[in-house]
Parts: C-alpha cells; structure tokens; sequence
C-alpha cells in the first residue's frame, strides 16, 4: 500500500449565541475546532458567548499526492 497526504477542506455551520455578529464570528473562529467546543465556562462568562450547536455541512477532498 501507498501512503497519501490528503487536503481536506470542511465547512462547519456553527450556531452561537453573542453580544453582536462580531463576537459571534471571532468566538467561533478561535473557539472551534473539528466539530468541538474547546471554549470552557469561563471563557463563556469572560467573552459572554455560547455554543449551542456545531454541524458539518461541507467535507471535501481537495488534493491528494504521494507522501
């Protein structure tokens, strides 16, 4: 068997509840990651956020070469 190097590309739609649509983009930028939470509690009370839902909604290959 061969070994591959595959890029993936994945879009998640995440549902969060912000002060503004801002805070709502940035929190979800830094705080997901694969389709988890990694935020803790008192990051949701620091920055006044909360994830309610995280879905994939796109998983694609876009490139796969020789490793």
């Amino acid at each position: 068997m061969k070994t591959y190097l595959v890029s993936l590309a994945r879009t998640y739609a995440v549902r969060i509840k912000a002060n503004n649509r801002n805070d709502a983009s940035r929190m979800a930028e830094y705080f997901v990651s694969t389709p988890d939470d990694l935020s803790n509690k008192k990051e949701r009370e620091i920055y006044n956020f909360e994830i309610k839902k995280i879905s994939m909604v796109a998983n694609d290959a876009v490139d796969a070469e020789l490793s």
